[in-house]
């Protein structure tokens, strides 16, 4: 089992992204949701076991959010709520960010 990073004990939140995390990479492609990736998902369902609030987070638009929370239960996956939005851009530098996939298992 791969060693994923401990949240702030002080924030119950966990924040994934989508498309790249997830599931494979479409956007901006509109329409469609990839396949997913089995270790995002584990990812996912690892917080979320712990009790972790899980907050699934995307650059793409408000309006795709009908086909995400679709894709969503099409996997039957245990999120909590789905942010659009996000701002789209090629790096992110942010104090709480880990790389995924997770280089070895090491977080």
């Amino acid at each position: 089992m791969p060693n994923y990073p401990e949240p702030d004990p002080g924030i119950p939140i966990v924040a994934i992204d989508l498309d790249g995390t997830i599931a494979y990479g479409q956007w901006p492609l509109r329409g469609v949701i990839g396949k997913p990736i089995p270790e995002g998902v584990a990812a996912l369902r690892h917080y979320a076991e712990k009790g972790y609030r899980v907050i699934l987070c995307t650059a793409r638009p408000k309006i795709d959010e009908p086909l995400i929370w679709e894709w969503i239960q099409q996997h039957s996956l245990p999120v909590d709520e789905v942010v659009t939005g996000k701002v789209f851009a090629g790096l992110y530098l942010d104090d709480r960010a880990v790389r995924f996939p997770l280089a070895d298992g090491a977080a």
